[in-house]
């Protein structure tokens, strides 16, 4: 359709929105992220929480862990750019940092399908709308398909590259969208990429991309891509990991369809018309003591950014179903179906929520049990899962827990390979002596690897020092709540090993390596096994767990 595309419908009807109640109607792509997610309380939040009574978190502080990870997003986008300029043409359209009323602005679309006519190998930070759909956004990069193809040759098929988009005229010639996401790109075992974490996300965004693309040049190309730090896959057991942003782009096609969402185009359209719906009805509509429509039901798994304490109040409040152990919003669908809306309904069950499994299903009627019924606070009054190993007091053990950062702090002066370094920087070791908790914490001064030895060898040193104190000899247990510390520093130790190897560093101060710790995991071999549950806990988590206890009055600890 050429650059009528932005302004005009199938049927020739001009669509260009100019007051606020005719953008209501227009959907950003990225703002089907919530719908998509299972998350679409989200959207209604955002245009009418606070007028019901709701408070958004306090502001992020600059420490926070989302607002590191938007910067580190927005650093790695400037380095992947800054790459390809070095390599081909990149044009700009907008600054990075352009608001709501440059993406909506008419010229900067024209200024975009400009760039595509004249032919520029990448355009970078474009504008794309839709008037057909009614939809807009900013893809982060549209590249010349034969640009593509010599930069990622193996990312669609050579005959493919040549296709003519008849609306731009640049011959045999076309353009493809390619996001840029700061995060590593799960492949599934035919190389598209997956559903885990923010991808679906991901794909219904370059999806809309992909569809105003294919109006405005006259082709609709089988496939968009979103570009990652690197990639991995795993086929036939074995996995590849690969830590270079250039060697590999995740395509997502036009026609995917996943067996647990069915088919892409209709979680997007379905996405939209909920945008559009809460935009025209959702100021009427309540989610307490019952939602108005069931999108307003809240999801107790997901990741609720600024609203947290909003949707935790809205899931207690309501005794929503997702707040049970294994109890997701497929689940929580198929329980409402059947009537069951609250888990304080005594007919709701593992078996009614779809919970099987031979261990799974008494450990979460165990939790519905202590939530529901009179009787002790914390079951069962006599544990017996492992007794045996840990029911005698022993002349000494520890209790750990430590802190990991991952490969995100990258300075990406390696582009496009990947950067950073993963590090254990916190260390929490506690013990009971003579009747008294004693603890220590061992924290990194610096993010780096011989900072990481130092508390390695000052935590060894500690233990080692208590043990030749209280019992000479002995090997004694190292408790640990959940499998992660067991895996992470396994991981961790051997990882800094070999770095440490590398730098000529010795292990211990003594020139020793360092032992292996004798781990006892007291969630999955006491605590799940048994099963012990606490009433306010749904879960087995050690916060929740803690949480609920303080809650009590049994502990003083409570978490954020």
């Amino acid at each position: 359709m050429g650059i009528e595309a932005l302004t005009h419908d199938l049927a020739g009807n001009r669509v260009v929105p100019e007051t606020d109640a005719e953008w209501d109607e227009w959907v950003s792509a990225s703002r089907t992220r919530n719908h998509v997610l299972d998350q679409p309380l989200l959207d209604w939040l955002d245009r009418y929480g606070e007028e019901h009574g709701f408070e958004r978190d306090p502001e992020h502080e600059p420490t926070d862990f989302l607002h590191f990870l938007f910067g580190k997003g927005n650093a790695f986008e400037a380095a992947v750019v800054e790459h390809l300029r070095g390599l081909v043409e990149v044009r700009t359209i907008v600054p990075e940092d352009a608001g709501r009323e440059v993406r909506q602005d008419l010229a900067v679309a024209e200024e975009t399908f400009a760039a595509m006519a004249e032919g520029v190998p990448i355009v970078f930070q474009g504008t794309l709308r839709d008037a057909e759909t009614r939809t807009y956004g900013g893809p982060d990069l549209l590249v010349r398909s034969d640009v593509l193809a010599e930069l990622f040759p193996n990312s669609f098929p050579v005959a493919d590259a040549t296709v003519a988009a008849p609306d731009l005229g640049i011959g045999d010639r076309h353009y493809r969208v390619v996001d840029i996401k700061y995060s590593t790109l799960h492949l599934a075992a035919k190389g598209e990429l997956g559903n885990g974490g923010s991808a679906p996300a991901y794909k219904a965004q370059v999806y809309l991309y992909n569809q105003a693309l294919g109006r405005l040049q006259g082709y609709l190309a089988p496939e968009a891509f979103v570009l990652g730090r690197g990639w991995e896959q795993t086929r036939r057991g074995e996995t590849t990991r690969v830590g270079n942003c250039m060697d590999r782009i995740a395509p997502i096609a036009n026609d995917y369809a996943s067996y647990g969402r069915g088919r892409l185009s209709g979680q997007v359209e379905g996405a939209v018309e909920w945008l559009r719906r809460v935009r025209r009805e959702g100021g009427d509509w309540q989610v307490l003591p019952e939602p108005s429509v069931e999108e307003l039901r809240p999801n107790a798994k997901g990741d609720a950014g600024e609203w947290s304490s909003a949707v935790k109040e809205i899931v207690e409040q309501s005794a929503d179903l997702t707040q049970l152990w294994w109890v997701g919003v497929a689940k929580r669908r198929e329980a409402n179906g059947q009537g069951l809306m609250r888990w304080t309904d005594p007919r709701v069950t593992p078996k009614a929520v779809g919970v099987e499994g031979r261990t799974t299903q008494p450990r979460l009627q165990a939790l519905l049990d202590v939530n529901r019924e009179a009787g002790p606070d914390v079951r069962p009054a006599r544990v017996e899962a492992a007794r045996g190993e840990w029911i005698e007091e022993a002349p000494v053990e520890f209790y750990v827990d430590f802190e990991t950062v991952g490969d995100l702090d990258d300075d990406f002066s390696g582009i496009p390979e990947r950067g950073g370094q993963p590090l254990i920087f916190m260390i929490g070791c506690g013990h009971m002596e003579e009747g008294e908790w004693r603890f220590e914490c061992f924290i990194t001064d610096r993010l780096d690897e011989r900072s990481e030895a130092t508390i390695i060898d000052d935590w060894f040193e500690h233990m080692t020092a208590v043990r030749d104190r209280l019992a000479p000899g002995v090997d004694p247990r190292v408790i640990h709540w959940a499998p992660h510390e067991t895996i992470t520093l396994e991981t961790a130790f051997d990882a800094a090993v070999k770095r440490h190897e590398a730098t000529g560093w010795q292990h211990t101060r003594a020139g020793q390596p360092w032992p292996h710790p004798n781990w006892f995991d007291f969630l999955n071999r006491v605590v799940k096994e048994e099963p012990v549950v606490v009433r306010g806990s749904h879960a087995f988590g050690l916060k929740a767990v803690t949480n609920a206890m303080h809650d009590l009055g049994l502990v003083e600890s409570k978490w954020g």
